[in-house]
């Protein structure tokens, strides 16, 4: 018996739809997902000294009191041994859904996210030599948490998940399947979590980072000086809009020729690893391998 409320997992990996997965999931009746994405409650110690109490209040599922599955995505779990630990320790039999992206354009995406906040303003080589691996939940540096290339190591950290909690209990899914097929996917998921399939509402599909611009405008000072009224006319909402088009840095749109060489050789292993899981001999995804 648990003290805890969660049993389902989704640890990653960053840039790979894990916000949308998350959102996908909490549509399920049977589901309820955490409120917010990203607790790392099990990752960081000063959240998990708070206890189990503290973790079952990100769930407020009032409308899914019957619900089979108390669910969070946290992204710095797949890298981080210790999480698994805490996590093998403390929850009963945890489903574990893992979405993945090709390790380079994970690793790439990774990079161009950060630039468009703001938080990295270094070419791509330089920032994938200088901050490829090293990650630690507790150390951010002045550019918060980079490891560009550590999340993007799936051949090391994904069997540790399979290893710990089952093969069973781990489901592989792509970030390909989520973009082109979302029902199919939710099809899969079902199955692996052995709950009836529902019919998906894409408007409550998302983008973390454009929720994440949007609500850093929402914060602007004239966001507070000037009327509700005002705030929400038509002009005042074209001139946001403007505003985020100026102001939001633009990063490279692709990786040059001796970026991708650089990744193509540093995250070898783990693009076969991908590869074996996830493409048929045409080279085109096949999620029903992502049992491997």
């Amino acid at each position: 018996m648990s003290d805890h409320l969660c049993n389902l997992i989704v640890p990653g990996a960053a840039k790979s739809g894990t916000s949308t997965l998350h959102a996908l999931l909490d549509q399920h009746p049977d589901i309820c997902m955490s409120r917010a994405k990203e607790p790392h409650y099990f990752s960081k110690d000063q959240n998990y000294r708070l206890g189990p109490a503290k973790h079952n209040a990100i769930f407020d599922c009032e409308s899914k009191t019957a619900a089979q599955y108390y669910g969070e995505s946290s992204t710095g779990y797949l890298p981080w041994p210790k999480a698994i630990e805490r996590i093998r320790a403390d929850l009963v039999d945890p489903k574990i859904i893992i979405i993945l992206r090709h390790p380079v354009e994970r690793a790439f995406s990774h990079y161009r996210w950060r630039f468009r906040l703001g938080l990295e303003k270094r070419l791509p080589l330089q920032a994938f030599k200088q901050n490829g691996d090293g990650y630690d939940p507790a150390r951010p540096d002045r550019f918060g948490h980079m490891s560009y290339l550590q999340f993007s190591r799936y051949s090391k950290y994904c069997p540790l998940w399979v290893e710990n909690f089952g093969a069973e209990n781990v489901k592989f899914v792509s970030f390909e399947k989520l973009a082109h097929d979302p029902s199919g996917l939710m099809k899969e998921i079902c199955r692996f979590l052995d709950l009836s399939m529902i019919e998906l509402n894409p408007d409550l599909m998302i983008n973390s980072t454009e929720a994440l611009q949007r609500k850093q405008l929402r914060r602007h000072p004239l966001s507070y000086v000037l009327p509700r009224r005002l705030r929400r006319s038509g002009p005042f909402q074209t001139i946001k809009r403007s505003i985020r088009r100026w102001t939001t840095p633009v990063p490279p749109n692709h990786l040059r020729e001796e970026e991708l060489e650089y990744l193509n050789k540093e995250l070898a292993i783990d693009i076969d690893w991908f590869r074996a899981r996830f493409e048929t001999g045409n080279g085109i995804l096949d999620v029903e391998k992502s049992a491997m």
